[in-house]
């Protein structure tokens, strides 16, 4: 058998003094290919459940998001952990590709 990819999905939850994130993000052949961050409020309604806030992606270094401009969202924040998150999944592939 000729293996031609190595495809691998992670999931992970983060939370930050800005929101909650759930986290899926796909390593092709030792790279990351794809990033899909959901974002929660840490607030949490009558429901006992976390509100949707919205998504951002990253997809073979296309970014895109779906966040609603309602007057108290402040986009900034969530973009600024969507980076810092990236960044340590990138550093996480790689020690795991050199190990």
């Amino acid at each position: 058998m000729n293996i031609t990819n190595t495809i691998l999905t992670k999931t992970a939850v983060e939370t930050t003094s800005n929101g909650n994130y759930i986290i899926e993000y796909t390593v092709v052949n030792g790279k990351l290919d794809r990033v899909q961050m959901t974002i929660q409020k840490i607030e949490i309604e009558e429901n006992d459940e976390h509100p949707f806030v919205g998504n951002i992606w990253l997809e073979q270094d296309n970014l895109s998001c779906n966040i609603p401009l309602i007057s108290e969202v402040k986009v900034a924040p969530y973009f600024s952990d969507f980076d810092i998150l990236v960044t340590k999944i990138k550093e996480n592939i790689s020690l795991e590709t050199k190990n």
